[in-house]
């Protein structure tokens, strides 16, 4: 009995469907595998309010994941020196290695077909507190780094480090690809546990311990101090004669020995600081604008006590402004000048 049209068309035809459904149902396949990885690397992540739709048809991926601001936690504050327990383990995730206090600013949109091709969107953070934060677990600013930065800016070369490792050679803080920035200074954060040397007890970036005088004296009054200062520095009436006709006042060592007091003075008596401070304002806007007024000069000679502390004070500053280390220093205060706020992947 001979085979109908009909038989054929269901012999062959049938077959022929059923292979042209088998990449519809690949895709399908695929695309529902691909969203459980992804699922489950967000959540290996810490990445716990993200938002996924998929394309059954297409095999696209839409991905929804907040975009944080970042901000230390007080010093305080135990978690502040701590490691993130479950740093992320997405590209451009390199900020979760610490703990931050996290505000949620917006939301990043990621189109995925794989679930390797997922990353983490980059978190903003103000520059000057994240180098404050960085320095405070031991960093070393690298000066060619924000040499570079400072004079080519976005166009700074991928990779280029800011901060190293207290051993020098690792990368702490770097530049890295601007692919989610905005238009902002990208950078990437590298860390490991035995790079920590700071703990809650050392001390924080920009302050300098000050040993107490073993008297409360004033550093420049009173004949007990003067003495007592005679055979540390040579400062009898011979030593004061010869100092003034070579026309020196006080050398280095004098110098710094008399600000340390001074210092030591201005935490004790609030008064005595705040009119030095005062006094240190009034000497930057003579720099600024147009140099003392009468009333000026009138109000330094009722207050010489507070005028000659101030005019140490100066004297350290311009030292420390001299200094060959004074390079990476104005290079890294023009960077965070320049860059108000940055953003980590």
């Amino acid at each position: 009995m001979s085979a109908s049209v009909a038989d054929i068309i269901s012999y062959v035809g049938i077959p022929l469907a059923v292979l042209g459904v088998l990449p519809t149902l690949y895709t399908c396949l695929k695309c529902l595998l691909t969203l459980r990885l992804i699922r489950s690397t967000l959540q290996h992540s810490g990445v716990i309010n993200a938002t996924t739709r998929s394309s059954l048809l297409s095999g696209i991926i839409e991905i929804e994941i907040p975009r944080k601001r970042l901000t230390p936690f007080d010093r305080d504050d135990p978690r502040y020196l701590e490691l993130c327990p479950r740093p992320s383990l997405l590209r451009g995730g390199t900020w979760t290695l610490f703990q931050w206090k996290e505000m949620t600013i917006g939301l990043k949109s990621y189109r995925v077909q794989f679930h390797d091709e997922v990353r983490m969107p980059q978190a903003e953070v103000e520059f000057e507190p994240l180098v404050a934060f960085l320095l405070d677990r031991g960093a070393v600013p690298n000066s060619a780094g924000f040499a570079l930065l400072r004079h080519s800016g976005l166009w700074t070369p991928a990779g280029t480090k800011l901060l190293s490792s207290p051993r020098g050679a690792e990368a702490v803080l770097s530049v890295t690809a601007s692919d989610d920035s905005d238009g902002i200074l990208s950078l990437a954060l590298d860390w490991e546990p035995e790079w920590q040397k700071h703990h809650a007890t050392s001390l924080p970036p920009y302050w300098i311990r000050i040993e107490g005088p073993p008297a409360r004296k004033q550093p420049f009054e009173g004949t007990e101090w003067q003495e007592d200062s005679t055979e540390k520095w040579g400062a009898g009436e011979e030593g004061n004669e010869g100092r003034e006709e070579k026309g020196e006042v006080l050398g280095k060592e004098v110098l710094v020995t008399v600000v340390e007091r001074v210092l030591y003075l201005m935490v004790d008596d609030p008064d005595l600081a705040a009119g030095v401070v005062g006094i240190l304002e009034l000497w930057k806007e003579w720099g600024e604008v147009s140099g003392m007024t009468v009333q000026h000069l009138q109000m330094l000679r009722r207050e010489l006590r507070r005028f000659a502390y101030s005019a140490v004070i100066m004297g350290i500053i311009k030292e420390a402004a001299t200094a060959q280390a004074s390079s990476v220093v104005s290079d890294l205060q023009e960077c965070l000048g320049a860059w108000k706020k940055v953003r980590l992947g």
